[in-house]
């Protein structure tokens, strides 16, 4: 379902933020009317050129034919592609077996991580993308260039040392999970043994830098960092979930890890078993296990990241497709080295041969249930839609509409449309109904449910003033929402209700 409630309904936020920075030099989000995201996010989450570029073009030029999230969904389906082709060649470069290689992709790609993240409108695949090429890059060049005996220049530290920062421009979660590998890499380099050299990979990064404060500056936005009020921000509600804020807290992080553990369970089953296996193949075999040198350095990028990972980002559920690859790649490598007969064998190839069949048929049904379902919830929710905007006239008056209806409305409508970032980022403490007064909003469309399971918190809020102000001119029914739904198993018993108001102001 588009702005799907899994993803906290962001997919059209997303596009609209990258498409906006093009056109204005900043991310923002324009219809973020009466909130912080509409003025800015600060220059740190202002600077996101790598992804305007790959998701902000498209979406500019086919916005006229494709509503965002399709266009979003479709850039991020190329990526997982070439993740895929990434994954393949990486492996092979480094002389894993052919069909372990397969196998172990298969194994990705099965997840219902990579199937959620490979079909949103979001940056998870980027990150995820990212960070293997990263590592991948750096491995196989430390193991040449230590075969060689010789030692990178200082352009290629000026090089390195601007590219880590201009990829965080790609997903603001690269910054925290390529820093630790950057600094492995100017470790392993010798970079520390030499001024010139820490010096040169500071520069390149200061370069960068200095390039996207001065494009930013040059914007006329806000120049503040994280948002453009002292009231709560975005940035409040993330570094609230980071878990290193309760570092010395024994229940936060053990609560921290079971979640992460939780949450493999529930959408990677498969790496998880793949990574414990390669864990304890390894352990077992540790006399016998040698690794190259690039091996060693992708190794031990792999357990940066995971820290990184589950000291500075959220349990979320769909940052998890962002270590995911790496987690599959150096596995392979270790159960690759840690064999102790080779997966030519005949007994070997029989047993993964078997298990990809059953891999495939359980990813197969999946994908079919989800099919199933996303269509019925989605169709429903646009049929519903469809019905309660047909009661409102072309003026192009300012309609305020929930994240399930974003997507339809600015590509099927020619009103003014508003989203409700405004309730939990706001620009002023202003009271809501003054906010919505003062941007001249018209109609109020809103999810609920007989059981008062609304949507989301800011509902009771909109109905208050929906109440005091409106007049109910629609109403629509059915399995409109995939809140506290199971793809996988629909459950459409419970009926959702779509209420369109005109406030009389």
């Amino acid at each position: 379902m588009p702005d799907s409630a899994r993803w906290w309904g962001d997919e059209t936020g997303q596009i609209i933020e990258l498409k906006a920075e093009l056109h204005d030099g900043y991310a923002h989000i324009p219809i973020g009317l009466g909130s912080t995201v509409a003025v800015t996010n600060g220059i740190v989450r202002g600077n996101s050129w790598l992804a305007a570029i790959i998701y902000g073009i498209p979406a500019t030029l086919f916005a006229s034919q494709f509503d965002l999230v399709s266009i979003g969904r479709t850039i991020t389906a190329l990526l997982s592609l070439l993740l895929v082709a990434l994954l393949l060649v990486a492996l092979r470069k480094f002389n894993v077996d052919r069909v372990l290689t397969l196998f172990v992709i298969l194994l990705l790609i099965s997840t219902r991580s990579f199937f959620f993240a490979s079909h949103a409108a979001r940056l998870d695949v980027a990150a995820g993308l990212a960070l293997l090429g990263v590592v991948v890059y750096l491995s196989r060049r430390y193991e040449e260039w230590q075969a060689a005996h010789c030692q990178p220049s200082e352009k290629w530290f000026f090089i390195v040392g601007a590219g880590m920062l201009l990829l965080a421009t790609l997903s603001i979660h690269l910054l925290t999970l390529l820093a630790p590998i950057a600094l492995l890499a100017l470790y392993h380099f010798g970079a520390f043994r030499k001024w010139s050299l820490i010096g040169a990979a500071i520069g390149g990064a200061a370069a960068v830098a200095l390039l996207l404060f001065v494009i930013y500056y040059l914007s006329g936005a806000p120049i503040t960092l994280f948002g453009a009020t002292q009231l709560h921000t975005q940035f409040h509600s993330v570094i609230d979930e980071i878990p290193i804020t309760k570092l010395f807290s024994p229940n936060a992080q053990i609560g921290n890890v079971f979640a992460r553990w939780e949450g493999f369970v529930a959408e990677a089953p498969a790496v998880l078993g793949l990574a414990i296996a390669a864990v304890v193949l390894t352990l077992v075999r540790i006399k016998h296990v040698k690794l190259s040198l690039g091996e060693r350095f992708a190794l031990q990028s792999c357990i940066l990241a995971i820290v990184s990972w589950l000291l500075l980002e959220s349990y979320a559920i769909y940052y998890y497709m962002q270590v995911l690859p790496l987690i599959v790649f150096v596995s392979a490598l270790l159960i690759a080295r840690s064999l102790p007969a080779p997966v030519a064998s005949r007994s070997v190839r029989v047993a993964l041969l078997i298990a990809s069949i059953l891999i495939s048929y359980v990813a197969l049904t999946d994908a079919t249930l989800a099919l199933t379902s996303g269509s019925r919830v989605t169709t429903a929710n646009h049929q519903a839609l469809k019905q309660a905007v047909s009661n409102i006239p072309p003026t192009g008056d300012v309609i305020l509409a929930q994240n399930p209806s974003l997507a339809w409305l600015l590509h099927r409508t020619n009103m003014k449309v508003m989203s409700s970032h405004f309730l939990e980022f706001p620009i002023t403490d202003r009271a809501p109904a003054d906010v919505m007064k003062a941007e001249h909003v018209k109609y109020l469309l809103l999810y609920v449910d007989p059981k008062d399971k609304n949507y989301s918190f800011e509902v009771p809020t909109m109905m208050r003033v929906a109440d005091s102000v409106g007049e109910l001119i629609a109403t629509q029914h059915g399995a409109l929402l995939d809140v506290d739904r199971n793809y996988f198993a629909l459950d459409t018993s419970r009926v959702d209700t779509l209420k369109l108001y005109k406030l009389k102001w």
